[in-house]
């Protein structure tokens, strides 16, 4: 008999804790040396497009679903004046609600650690907390947080169970749901490995099957996807870049 075994002195949770940790730390350097206010960035295609969706009279809503640790795309809308929610975090009515249900740097735990006495937690509940117990942060972000809101690919490992990050995935099930045939559903750059797939398929599989628009933006999307993509809805259009959605 299999038993997942969540202690602490076990050597995998440890290396997990760690791995956390290592991300958190790479994702905040990444985003202190990325200068983005230098740059128009008015010109990417992908900005081009949530703009006109923004800027539309006919567009209700834009919900984007991340697995992203970066914040690069809200740096983007907030240097462009495009006001956006944070699902769970932020309940503004914004017409942009952005949802990320692996968590993200801009997550922030209430209780910090000051750097002389940071260390890595190896307790079970140094990734896990409430979901109220974060607010978001854009300045200044650190690796001192008592509690790392990341979930990094863990094999086929349980990962899914931590309270703030099903809040959010319930979040995007439920806006998943509500889609209806006359709604458009774009997918860009999904890798679709085996780590990811079983809650990929949860969000896929609450939508409603007769949406008339879907469209995978990437130059070379996984053949098992693909398989399953053109399983559950009849009208898939592939394309390998995103300049088409300017047209």
């Amino acid at each position: 008999m299999h038993r997942n075994n969540k202690k602490s002195s076990n050597i995998y949770i440890k290396a997990y804790k760690e791995l956390v940790t290592y991300l958190h730390a790479l994702f905040a350097y990444y985003n202190k040396i990325l200068d983005i206010d230098s740059e128009d960035f008015s010109d990417w295609a992908w900005f081009k497009f949530i703009n006109k969706l923004y800027n539309s009279p006919d567009v209700e809503k834009i919900h984007i679903v991340t697995f992203n640790y970066d914040i690069w795309l809200e740096r983007i809308l907030k240097k462009h004046n495009i006001e956006f929610d944070v699902s769970n975090l932020e309940d503004r009515q914004k017409k942009v609600i952005i949802y990320k249900p692996h968590g993200s740097i801009s997550f922030s735990h209430k209780v910090k650690k000051e750097k002389e006495a940071f260390n890595i937690r190896y307790d079970s509940d140094s990734n896990d907390g409430n979901i109220d117990e974060f607010s978001l942060n854009y300045e200044n972000i650190d690796t001192l947080n008592s509690v790392n809101a990341i979930i990094p690919p863990a094999g086929d490992s349980n990962r899914l169970d931590f309270k703030w990050a099903k809040e959010i995935r319930d979040k995007a099930k439920e806006i998943a749901q509500s889609l209806n045939k006359e709604d458009e559903l774009l997918i860009c750059g999904l890798s679709y490995w085996h780590v990811d797939r079983l809650e990929i398929d949860s969000i896929l599989t609450s939508i409603n099957p007769e949406i008339e628009e879907v469209k995978i933006i990437n130059p070379s999307t996984p053949k098992v996807f693909n398989a399953i993509i053109t399983t559950l809805f009849d009208k898939v259009i592939f394309y390998s870049n995103s300049k088409p959605l300017l047209l």
